[in-house]
């Protein structure tokens, strides 16, 4: 799928109520909806996907762009050990 030229995979899982985002080139999943969310969101459309992905970006797509970057860098740091 792709919001404007922003694309993203989207993963869908029933058993974990969890619907996550991965967009192209990012290396941190985005969760769009969770647990009681996820069951009031249903069977969901691709326009209300969209309208809930861009409220998670906001006003401001290249600051939250780089901030997923960023908890990516630090979760991988925090998993390498110490030399």
């Amino acid at each position: 799928m792709t919001i404007t030229s922003l694309p993203f995979v989207l993963r869908d899982n029933a058993q974990k109520k969890l619907v996550q985002v991965q967009f192209t080139g990012i290396p941190a999943m985005v969760t769009v909806w969770s647990g009681a969310a996820y069951d009031t969101a249903g069977d969901y459309t691709e326009a209300q996907l969209e309208t809930a992905v861009k409220a998670l970006i906001g006003s401001d797509p290249a600051a939250y762009l780089e901030s997923l970057f960023a908890k990516a860098n630090a979760a991988r740091a925090a998993s390498t050990p110490s030399a």
